[in-house]
């Protein structure tokens, strides 16, 4: 029962970290693209509540991923809206697997310091333990959110590829977008090819900080 509660808030801690992150990330390469609508509405920060979102953070701790509320966007005020649209997108994501990968680096640091000293042995296993959830949910986020179903990222990163006919069809699916993600949210094939997606990334984040062991 203990290991379950530490679970519980081991994973909503690594949600309250990684969800502002990820909206911070649109808000900011929105901005630098010229669009400075989300710094006006307040999203330009790391306070949780200012990207709360209650169904996509009811989905991240009953599936281990969901979204937070969208970061507001005004295309209008792009160079190259359809390019740059994308580019803000795959913002979000990026972020997700870059605290996962620093993570990771991070955790094996310590394991490598615990090695050769005498440090509180419970606290360093809490905090590996919490940095292994902290990975796993980032990963999840960044692999979730790339489905190209609204209102995730995937879904406008996708418009880049699509020609404009194809594109008034997304623009027909997006009222369904929600009820397509529930019902994927509960298909086994679903959660298997998350995980399998997701596993790839670990492995290979795991692959590329081995090198610190190495050295």
């Amino acid at each position: 029962m203990e290991t379950n509660w530490l679970r519980c808030i081991s994973r909503i801690i690594a949600i309250f970290l990684s969800l502002p992150v990820h909206e911070l990330s649109h808000a900011y390469a929105a901005k630098l693209l010229g669009d400075d609508s989300a710094q006006k509405q307040g999203r330009l920060t790391l306070n949780f509540t200012k990207h709360f979102d209650l169904m996509g953070f009811v989905f991240l701790l009953l599936f281990g991923y969901g979204w937070a509320k969208p970061v507001p966007v005004n295309i209008n005020k792009f160079s190259n809206p359809k390019r740059d649209m994308a580019l803000v997108s795959l913002a979000g994501p990026a972020s997700n697997l870059m605290l996962a990968i620093v993570s990771m680096l991070l955790c094996k640091i310590i394991r490598f310091v615990f090695v050769f000293s005498h440090s509180n042995a419970v606290a360093v296993i809490m905090l590996i333990s919490f940095l292994k959830y902290f990975i796993i949910i980032n990963i999840g986020l960044a692999v979730f959110n790339l489905i190209p179903i609204t209102p995730l990222d995937g879904s406008r990163v996708l418009r880049f590829f699509l020609s404009n006919r194809a594109y008034y069809y997304v623009l027909f699916l997006e009222r369904y977008g929600f009820i397509l993600i529930f019902m994927l949210a509960r298909s086994r094939i679903f959660i298997l090819l998350i995980s399998i997606c997701s596993s790839y990334i670990l492995k290979t984040f795991d692959f590329l900080t081995n090198s610190f062991g190495v050295l």
